[in-house]
């Protein structure tokens, strides 16, 4: 099996995602989430589709992608009154690993903005921080989905054993 091949298509596919991820992170914004939200989206509906055609590698990618995405974005409507909905281990989850990563900038600019120095109200902050939970969560799904797809596509390169 060879390892895999990095052109420079790919690459700037993937500098582009990490770019467009860390201006959401750093924006926190409602505008940033809903677009990294909605290409997120979009990116799962093509794996979908893709997978009919492209074989392994779209299959993972849709499985894992999906898996994640349901669970991470999910209504948790049906969870027991005074308990946590699931999405809270995963929302604790991104806010203290994914998005410690860039905290001494968040945290300069957050602390400002609930001081009140900062140009917003108080109730500003908490926004920002589900914007940039959201953010994390789209991250999450991508790098999970092409974690899966690539996990596909090593199982179906490898020679079936019979029983």
């Amino acid at each position: 099996m060879q390892p895999p091949r990095f052109t420079i298509a790919r690459l700037l596919v993937l500098i582009v995602f990490f770019g467009i991820v860390f201006a959401g992170l750093r924006s926190g914004s409602n505008d940033w989430f809903k677009l990294i939200y909605s290409l997120t989206f979009l990116t799962l509906v093509y794996a979908a589709i893709a997978a009919r055609y492209r074989r392994a590698f779209w299959h993972g990618f849709a499985v894992a992608g999906w898996a994640y995405f349901v669970i991470g974005f999910g209504p948790w409507i049906g969870s027991p009154s005074g308990s946590q909905p699931p999405g809270v281990v995963n929302r604790n989850l991104v806010s203290s690993v994914v998005l410690e990563i860039v905290s001494g900038i968040m945290h300069r600019s957050d602390a400002a903005v609930a001081a009140g120095s900062g140009p917003f109200p108080f109730g500003i902050v908490d926004l920002l921080e589900a914007n940039r939970n959201g953010v994390g969560h789209c991250a999450l799904t991508i790098l999970f989905a092409f974690v899966g797809g690539l996990i596909s596509r090593n199982l179906a390169g490898r020679p079936r054993t019979e029983d």
